[in-house]
């Protein structure tokens, strides 16, 4: 899509990147960036300022930081793998989930680690060293983060998903001296999980904070169910975590990704078989409606607007999609024929998008902007919902909602050209092409 490329981070060749985080220098003017990490244990910065560079360009390295070189990192010389990233503390911290071999144990160990983005130095270390004993061919690693700060108004506390099925809580806040933002824990805090509980039977693939202040999250996970989890800090009693309504277990799909849409009353799912399972809010035994099309797994939904999802597929496009109507609406941008195994929004407003493909180590960065209007609301030209979409049933009925928001999301902008979607076409290759015949094929 013309105008949506707005970076390109180039890791190393034959690296296996697997997370980035938006985050940010604020030593003095804040200096937008974005951290890759690696399951070669090394963490690098990318600076997002344009300085004078084209949009879309190639951008620059600023930091790079190895565990495994650093002396005072608390896994140095133990193989130390990078899992997952997010950022705290206004984006002057990393938050990094981190595997490594304890050769006095000869057993892998699992940490999350807070980083100081300026020097690298290790802020806070925690372990879970009470863990259960995994079964042969397990691995404990953690695969996803997620900063709280939807739930409690801060980011002190700090999701984590791991490959057996674990969510546990952290509390994020550093010991003498860390970041501002974040306040500082008394020298006796614990580097212990607060809380934890194993919802799922199989690895998490992806948590997102439940809307409109909820304390709660969504899990999803490869067995194929979703988990709503009530997140609640008992007076006295420190955190709390406990399923309040998980779905059927029989779905031949694992879910991969998912997101909040419609109000709060609609959750999409991205499964391993390209299709885009619809959850009404409340009513989590089925999902309402399924739409298919991607040709390969969903391995990304990231939320443009109520009624718009970007979702990221194995066959290595970003596609613009619209929910209920259920309609592919245009592509956003590709990896070749690369997957792409990971989206995150972030930037001011949201209005950034970074893939990753981890195959080639390269991560993109995308303008969101192109696809809303100029006073920013909604995406561009979008349809009124008068015909029935690109797949599915498209129910729009009164959920049985115990929690979710009964609104349909804000009124979309009708002008001259109403019904007509105005992304902009991509340039002609040979991949861009075959996309546009597949969009022609389905609509």
């Amino acid at each position: 899509m013309d105008g949506a490329l707005y970076a390109v981070l180039e890791n190393q060749v034959g690296e296996c990147v697997r997370d980035v985080a938006f985050c940010g220098d604020r030593t003095g003017t804040f200096r937008p960036m974005v951290a890759c990490g690696t399951l070669e244990g090394v963490v690098r910065l990318f600076s997002l300022e344009e300085n004078n560079q084209p949009k879309g360009s190639s951008r620059r390295m600023v930091r790079e930081y190895n565990l495994n070189e650093d002396k005072a990192s608390p896994v140095y010389q133990r193989s130390a793998k990078v899992h997952a990233l997010e950022s705290v503390d206004e984006g002057r911290t990393i938050c990094a989930s981190v595997s490594s071999l304890d050769y006095n144990i000869y057993e892998e160990v699992h940490k999350v680690l807070l980083m100081d983005i300026e020097t690298g130095r290790v802020m806070r270390d925690m372990e879970d060293t009470e863990s259960e004993v995994l079964e042969d061919g397990d691995d404990g690693a953690i695969t996803n983060l997620l900063v709280l700060d939807a739930l409690f108004g801060h980011d002190h506390v700090i999701a984590s998903g791991n490959a057996i099925g674990v969510v546990a809580l952290w509390d994020a806040r550093c010991n003498g001296g860390g970041g501002s933002g974040t306040g500082s824990a008394s020298s006796s805090s614990s580097t212990l999980p607060l809380t934890k509980l194993k919802p799922h039977t199989d690895y998490i693939t992806d948590m997102i904070a439940a809307p409109s202040g909820k304390k709660s999250i969504l899990t999803t996970s490869g067995d194929g169910t979703m988990c709503l989890i009530d997140v609640r800090m008992m007076k006295g009693k420190g955190y709390e975590l406990k399923v309040k309504h998980r779905t059927e277990d029989d779905n031949d799909d694992e879910l991969l990704s998912m997101a909040v849409v419609r109000s709060g009353q609609k959750v999409v799912c991205g499964t391993t078989s390209g299709v885009l399972n619809v959850y009404s809010w409340g009513s989590w035994n089925d999902c309402s409606d399924r739409f298919p099309g991607h040709p390969e797994c969903v391995t990304g939904v990231i939320k443009v607007d109520e009624g718009t999802v970007v979702t990221g597929s194995s066959d290595g496009l970003l596609r613009v999609v619209g929910v209920q109507p259920n309609r592919f609406l245009g592509v956003l941008g590709e990896h070749g024929h690369l997957d792409v195994e990971r989206l995150v929004q972030g930037g001011g407003g949201g209005r950034l998008l970074a893939s990753l493909s981890s195959f080639d180590g390269v991560c993109k960065v995308w303008d969101l902007g192109v696809l809303f209007d100029d006073d920013g609301e909604g995406v561009q030209g979008e349809h009124d919902g008068s015909d029935g979409g690109g797949g599915g049933g498209g129910d729009d009925d009164g959920d049985d909602s115990d929690d979710g928001d009964k609104n349909t999301g804000p009124a979309r902008k009708r002008g001259k050209n109403k019904g007509a979607h105005k992304i902009p076409k991509k340039k002609a290759s040979a991949a861009e092409a075959e996309a546009k015949n597949f969009f022609d094929d389905l609509l």
